[in-house]
């Protein structure tokens, strides 16, 4: 490919709302009742380009951490990782976040803390009934 178009295409990229849609096509995905075999597409794919997109602008970190009420970073990481329906699916966020915690520095909010705490705070604190879950969800 010619470095120039490359350029350009980056250059007119609004990663902004790139990775917004992206973390709404997840989220969406996440949401569906009936899981199918593509859904696990779109969300590998939505993932892999969402960490491209952090990777090449490291401060669009800041939007998972400012994500608004009934979209925040808590239902959207923890769901993806906690994902009953797919095994696959867990492994590809923690894949994803295992990149993102790695390659993205930060002093005042290090991804990595980020993600831990929303974790901690999602921990079941009771029984987990293991007909309705596995308890490979919670690790």
């Amino acid at each position: 490919m010619d470095i120039s178009i490359a350029n350009n295409i980056l250059q007119s990229t609004n990663f902004d709302t790139l990775t917004q849609q992206l973390i709404n096509l997840i989220s969406l995905t996440l949401q569906l009742p009936d899981y199918e075999n593509e859904n696990r597409y779109i969300i590998d794919y939505s993932l892999e380009l969402w960490v491209s997109c952090l990777l090449h602008k490291n401060d669009l970190i800041e939007i998972i951490y400012n994500l608004k009420e009934g979209q925040g970073a808590e239902e959207f990481i923890v769901k993806g990782l906690t994902y009953p329906k797919s095994q696959l699916v867990r492994k590809t966020f923690e894949s994803t976040l295992t990149q993102i915690c790695d390659k993205i520095k930060s002093d005042s909010n290090p991804p990595l803390s980020f993600f831990l705490r929303l974790l901690i705070n999602a921990m079941p604190s009771g029984y987990i009934d293991p007909k309705e879950n596995e308890y490979a969800e919670f690790f």
